[in-house]
């Protein structure tokens, strides 16, 4: 992987107890995307405000082999067509400027990765979102919504 960048934002859905009827809460999706093939190559979904912590496990997944997920799709059931055959190490980390991201723990990983990384010192237009949030948004598209219409019906 050549230039990995790293980015939360918070979904645009609240999770709901099925049994209770009390909201859980907003999730936070964590997305390493390779800036190559604009593939996502690491995620972590949390409850809580972005920390270093989800980065690093976001990170971690990213890297490390998806191998898992083959028996994970059996177990449960799930036609999923393609495997997810994308993890490295990155040669280049790209983050913003969000406070987790320009945390002394970062830096002090990236020498033992062997990795650069890089602020992104930009402000993005709001007409162009960033790639994370685009992730985000398909993802509630393609797979949330189409469960909350088959829930009304």
């Amino acid at each position: 992987l050549d230039r990995v960048e790293l980015d939360a934002t918070p979904c645009d859905l609240f999770l709901i107890d099925p049994d209770s009827g009390l909201p859980i809460g907003r999730p936070t999706l964590v997305v390493a995307i390779d800036r190559c093939t604009r593939m996502v190559v690491g995620w972590y979904i949390t409850f809580e405000k972005p920390s270093v912590l989800a980065l690093m496990q976001c990170l971690r997944h990213a890297i490390l082999s998806k191998d898992y997920l083959d028996e994970v799709k059996q177990a449960n059931g799930w036609d999923i067509k393609n495997s997810c055959e994308a993890f490295g190490v990155p040669r280049t980390l790209r983050v913003d400027r969000g406070r987790e991201n320009i945390a002394e723990h970062l830096l002090r990983l990236l020498p033992l990765l062997r990795a650069e990384s890089h602020a992104a010192w930009f402000l993005r237009n709001i007409e162009q979102p960033g790639q994370c949030e685009q992730c985000c948004s398909i993802t509630i598209t393609v797979l949330i919504e189409p469960l909350t219409t088959q829930r009304k019906t």
